[in-house]
C-alpha cells in the first residue's frame, strides 16, 4: 500500500548545491581569462602580419591591445622572430585567479602568430 519514498536527502541537496556553486564561480572566473587569451591570439596574430620589424611588431601589438582591452600583457612581453620572409610573434605568461582567500588558481598561456 505504501510505496517507497525517492529523491535527494536534504544534506545530498546541499552537497549539490555547493558542486554547482563551486563550478559557477570557477567558470566565473576562469573565462574572463580566457577570453583576453583569444584576444591575444588575435592581436598577435595581426601584428606579425603588419610588422616586419620586432619594433613595428610590437608598436602594432600595443596598438591592437589597447583597442581590445588586453591587460595582461603588453608589447615588451613577445618574442619576435623571423622564419624565411615570415616574422613570428609568439608570448608565454601566467595568470593567477584568487579563488577564495587562500585558495588560487595559476594558468599558463602560451600563444604565438603561427
Amino acid at each position: 500500500m505504501f510505496s517507497k519514498q525517492r529523491g535527494l536527502s536534504l544534506l545530498s541537496v546541499v552537497f549539490l548545491l555547493i558542486v554547482v556553486g563551486g563550478g559557477l564561480l570557477l567558470g566565473m572566473k576562469i573565462t574572463p581569462t580566457v577570453t583576453e587569451y583569444l584576444e591575444i591570439k588575435k592581436a598577435l596574430k595581426k601584428a606579425a602580419e603588419k610588422g616586419d620589424t620586432p619594433a613595428s611588431v610590437r608598436g602594432a601589438f600595443d596598438l591592437i591591445a589597447s583597442a581590445g582591452y588586453i591587460t595582461s600583457i603588453g608589447g615588451k612581453d613577445i618574442a619576435v622572430t623571423k622564419r624565411g620572409d615570415k616574422v613570428i610573434a609568439s608570448v608565454a605568461y601566467q595568470k593567477k585567479i584568487e579563488l577564495i582567500a587562500p585558495v588560487s588558481l595559476v594558468i599558463d598561456y602560451e600563444a604565438s602568430s603561427e
